[in-house]
């Protein structure tokens, strides 16, 4: 089973022993240098910015996320290494968790919306379903998704 992010970044937080840490709230925070710069092209590792934190300008068509290029400074410590990758680990996890989850929800939605309208035809002639009819839709997918939305939030 995947673990969820929080799981993920309190793993993180232990694991990076060479790091300062400071509790905050039964948390770990970690003191990590970083440069994030926002592009308007796709993030390649071929760029002379290889050295900072590139995030892409708009989200992605399906997870919705923004995604990060993890950039590689020269002068790159193990530690800083070790968290530039898990960063970018997580990353793809959640990019996995919230593709699947949003292409899942898309093709609940379309068949659910042609199931409805083929319904109706024989009633009323329409050509789309209103908001409140969607409503039973987005709570039908959201009761049969809870406990795994419950488990992405642990």
């Amino acid at each position: 089973m995947l673990r969820s992010p929080n799981v993920a970044l309190n793993l993180l937080a232990k694991s990076l022993t060479a790091s300062t840490q400071w509790p905050i709230a039964g948390t770990a925070v970690l003191s990590v240098h970083c440069h994030r710069c926002l592009s308007g092209k796709p993030a390649t590792s071929d760029d002379s910015n290889d050295h900072v934190d590139r995030v892409s300008p708009t989200g992605h068509p399906v997870s919705n996320l923004r995604l990060i290029h993890f950039g590689r400074p020269a002068n790159e410590t193990p530690p800083e290494r070790e968290l530039r990758l898990k960063r970018s680990a997580l990353q793809k996890w959640n990019h996995e968790y919230w593709l699947k989850n949003n292409a899942d929800f898309q093709r609940q939605k379309s068949d659910y919306i042609e199931r409805e309208l083929k319904a109706l035809r024989g009633q009323e002639f329409k050509s789309s379903l209103s908001y409140d009819e969607l409503s039973l839709f987005y709570k039908s997918f959201l009761d049969s998704n809870h406990k795994k939305h419950m488990n992405y939030n642990l």
